[in-house]
């Protein structure tokens, strides 16, 4: 994961909205010193962050993920699916169980890949 690229990121559209990183903690409601640990690839936001700063920013979640993990390419299989179960596992409206049984899915296509791969 590229932390440092997705802070830089964060940074640049923050300093594009003339928004210090107090104003943009305040609009997402987070502390001042957060921001900075993002801004400084020290800390990855949470799930929740993300998608807040994606909406404030206008760009998609699946955009800030591309950037976290470094994404400039079409993604191989396992690249897609460590975007997948990164957004799973902070997703807080999926019970326990079922986030059980979709990376358990995600899983076993991932592994269906990688012989249909090997076989072509």
């Amino acid at each position: 994961m590229n932390v440092t690229k997705l802070g830089s990121y964060i940074k640049a559209k923050r300093e594009e909205m003339r928004l210090n990183q107090e104003e943009l903690a305040q609009r997402l409601n987070v502390t001042q010193g957060y921001i900075t640990k993002i801004e400084n690839g020290k800390k990855t936001p949470s799930y929740d962050v993300l998608n807040s700063i994606a909406k404030l920013f206008n760009i998609t979640p699946g955009f800030l993920t591309d950037i976290l993990l470094d994404e400039e390419k079409i993604a191989e299989p396992e690249e897609e699916n460590q975007k997948l179960l990164y957004w799973l596992s902070a997703d807080k409206n999926i019970s326990t169980n079922t986030k059980r049984i979709l990376e358990n899915i995600i899983r076993q296509e991932y592994e269906q890949t990688k012989k249909t791969t090997r076989t072509s």
